[in-house]
């Protein structure tokens, strides 16, 4: 597999990763206005944290909002979002981290793989 290095030169630690796992996290939500650019923040982090790994082994393009729309007694509009994620997949780990994304994302459109 290649090789990630992490941290400045002389320093790093190093991180052996054999396959890159594709998919999209399809989403609704309830969210204001201001923070639709703030969501693959917390998106990036609970899939890093679903899967064991460091943050930086997971790549998360922005969640693109769409369909805005107001519930009947509700101010903030429900979105949907796309957020689309690629994992780097530590060595010899690639089979288990797609069982437990499949886990995790049973019911659809929840997620989607590529």
């Amino acid at each position: 597999g290649d090789i990630l290095r992490f941290g400045p030169p002389g320093k790093a630690t190093e991180q052996a990763f054999s396959k890159i796992i594709s998919g999209v996290i399809d989403l609704q939500a309830e969210v204001p206005d201001a923070l639709t650019k703030e969501m693959t923040v917390p998106m990036r982090q609970g899939l890093a944290q679903v899967l064991n790994l460091k943050e930086l082994m997971v790549l998360m393009s922005d969640g693109v909002p769409s369909n805005p729309r107001l519930r009947e007694g509700r101010t903030v509009p429900l979105r949907d979002f796309e957020f689309r994620y690629q994992v780097l997949t530590p060595e010899g780990t690639a089979e288990s981290l797609v069982k437990t994304l499949q886990q995790a994302f049973k019911h659809p459109p929840l997620s989607r793989f590529l």
